[in-house]
C-alpha cells in the first residue's frame, strides 16, 4: 500500500515543496534532497540538516551513497560529502569541476566518484580531481542532466541534447541523438539489474 508524507510529517513545510532526490544509507534510513538542504527520514523521525549542520541551504539536484557508505549531494552550491559524523563542502571550481552546479552524480564500484555539471564531467577518486569527457561543442551536449553505470562500466551522461557514453580512458566515444530517441532533452537514465539501459526523456527546455 502507498504511504503520503505531506505537511504534517515535516518533510515539505521545513524544506520547501520541491522533492529533487533520495538515496539510502546502509541503515536504511531515506535522504531527501529538496529545494532547501537535505532531510533525512530513520522511519520514525525527520531531521533536517541546512546551514546550521555546516551543509547549504541551496537546491539539492543530486544524490548518491558511495562503496565505503559516503553519501554524496550535488546542489546549486557546489558538492557535499556527508561521512556519517560530519559534512565537507568541496569548492568544485578550486578543485576540479569547471562549475560550481553539480546537477549530477554518479559512483562506480571502486569507489570513483562521476559529477556532472552544466559545462561537462569531472571524476574524484578520492584524492584526485579530473576534468574529463569532451561531450560536445554545443552548450546543450556538456550540460549533464543524469549519470548513470553500465555494467561493462560505460558512463551514460544523459544531457539537454542526447546522450553521450564514455569508456574508459574518460573520453566519449559515442553520442546517441534523435536518431534513436523522441526526444534531445534527457531526464533520467538508468541502468536495471540485467544491464538494460532505461532513459527517460522530454521535450527541449
Amino acid at each position: 500500500e502507498w504511504s503520503v508524507y505531506d505537511h504534517a510529517a515535516k518533510l515539505t513545510s521545513q524544506s520547501g515543496s520541491k522533492i529533487t532526490s533520495i538515496v539510502f544509507d546502509r541503515d536504511g534510513s531515506a535522504w531527501f534532497g529538496t529545494k532547501n538542504g537535505v532531510v533525512r527520514f530513520d522511519g520514525l523521525s525527520w531531521k533536517r540538516f541546512g546551514a546550521s549542520e555546516g551543509f547549504t541551504n541551496g537546491e539539492i539536484l543530486a544524490a548518491v551513497i558511495d562503496c565505503t557508505g559516503n553519501l554524496w549531494f550535488g546542489s546549486s552550491e557546489g558538492l557535499f560529502r556527508f561521512n556519517g559524523a560530519e559534512w565537507t563542502r568541496y569548492d568544485v571550481s578550486a578543485d576540479g569541476v569547471r562549475k560550481d552546479k553539480v546537477t549530477a552524480l554518479a559512483c562506480e564500484s571502486d569507489g570513483t566518484l562521476w559529477i556532472g555539471t552544466e559545462r561537462g564531467l569531472a571524476t574524484f577518486d578520492g584524492t584526485t580531481w579530473k576534468y574529463t569527457a569532451s561531450l560536445g561543442e554545443k552548450p546543450n551536449e556538456r550540460r549533464v542532466t543524469t549519470l548513470a553505470i553500465g555494467k561493462d562500466g560505460a558512463v551514460w551522461a544523459g544531457t539537454l541534447d542526447g546522450i553521450a557514453v564514455i569508456r574508459e580512458g574518460g573520453e566519449a566515444v559515442r553520442r546517441i541523438d534523435k536518431t534513436y530517441l523522441t526526444h534531445d532533452w534527457i531526464m533520467k537514465t538508468l541502468v536495471d539489474s540485467d544491464g538494460v539501459l532505461w532513459v527517460a526523456a522530454g521535450a527541449s527546455r
